[in-house]
């Protein structure tokens, strides 16, 4: 899968692609990270079943996180049709010690399911 998403960002940046054709490999790519996180999420899966699932411990960037979420979730929701705003009430920090990859592919999943 890695393979693919990476050959279809070459492809991508290829000069003078028309623009007919450049949907071609947005549309591979988007489908290629979406089987790359359904089999992320399956190996999670057998890992917590075998208790052999661990959480890092490190600093990550909250609004770095945040935006690349936004990203991903805009792209689907543009696809559809809907509007997605993300609203921040309150202060936030931006930086916080955890797991900001199984964070991410929390939040991801749960916005995801809801579009």
């Amino acid at each position: 899968m890695n393979a693919i998403v990476g050959l279809d960002s070459i492809a991508l940046q290829m000069p003078g692609l028309p623009e007919q054709v450049r949907e071609h490999p947005e549309n591979i790519g988007e489908s290629a990270k979406h089987l790359l996180s359904i089999t992320n999420d399956i190996l999670d899966m057998t890992r917590i079943e075998s208790g052999h699932l661990m959480l890092k411990k490190e600093e990550f960037s909250f609004s770095g996180m945040l935006e690349q979420i936004n990203t991903m979730i805009q792209s689907q929701c543009r696809d559809k049709g809907l509007t997605y705003k993300c609203s921040i009430i309150g202060k936030l920090s931006d930086h916080y010690i955890g797991d900001d990859m199984k964070l991410k592919q929390i939040l991801i999943n749960m916005l995801s399911n809801a579009v």
